[in-house]
């Protein structure tokens, strides 16, 4: 936060919270969606999440599948639930399915 760490939210004010990984690499997403999560889980978030998986206009699509499903696929795995708001971003909560 630096400079403006004086404004920061508390946990209580903080009810969106967002992880762009457009650009990353599917290992390097990973990484940083299951760091992210594990924060969140720490700090008890209620709030909603989001992920931004970009819209693969830039994927070589011979290479193998696009970042989205690797994503969807390791939250399933997680036990959360990522709903697609558009081609770029997803919401992502906790499946109450357990």
């Amino acid at each position: 936060l630096g400079k403006y760490a004086k404004h920061a939210l508390s946990l209580d004010e903080r009810t969106e919270v967002f992880l762009d990984m457009h650009g990353l690499y599917v290992a390097e997403a990973l990484q940083a969606c299951e760091h992210f999560l594990l924060q969140l889980e720490r700090e008890s978030f209620r709030g909603l999440a989001y992920l931004g998986v970009g819209a693969g206009k830039h994927s070589n699509r011979a290479r193998g599948t696009k970042l989205h499903a690797h994503i969807r696929d390791f939250l399933q795995s997680w036990a959360y639930v990522c709903t697609v708001t558009d081609a770029a971003l997803c919401r992502v909560r906790r499946c109450d399915c357990m």
